[in-house]
Formats: structure tokens, sequence, C-alpha cells
């Protein structure tokens, strides 16, 4: 991702990564790449793959077809 004030690659600290992860929260931060305040929001996204074991239920107890 690009960072809004340098334009460079966007670096960010840990601890805000985890937050956001953590909290699902929009958050205000000073970058690594130039030192600016800037606005950090995480976005979500998710894949799936063919499930190949033995299993009937899923983790939630709900059963498959």
């Amino acid at each position: 991702m690009e960072c809004p004030e340098c334009k460079k690659q966007l670096r960010i600290p840990t601890n805000t990564q985890l937050n956001m992860e953590s909290y699902h929260k929009t958050v205000k931060t000073i970058t690594e790449c130039c030192g600016k305040l800037v606005m950090t929001y995480p976005l979500f996204s998710y894949g799936a793959y063919r499930y190949s074991g033995d299993d009937t239920e899923d983790d939630w107890g709900r059963k498959a077809k």
C-alpha cells in the first residue's frame, strides 16, 4: 500500500497493525516511512479451498451436506 503522505511503501508500527486486527477499527498512527500522522483502517478479505478431511461438521458444529 502506498503512503498517502510520502507516496512510498506505507510502513506502520507493529502495534498499530495488531490493534486494527484485534479491534477492527480505524486508528491514528505515525508512519515509519515518513513520520507523518495518518488514519489507518483494516480491510477484510478471505479465501477458500476444498476440504479433504473426514470431518462432517464445521468449527461451530454445523453439519455439512
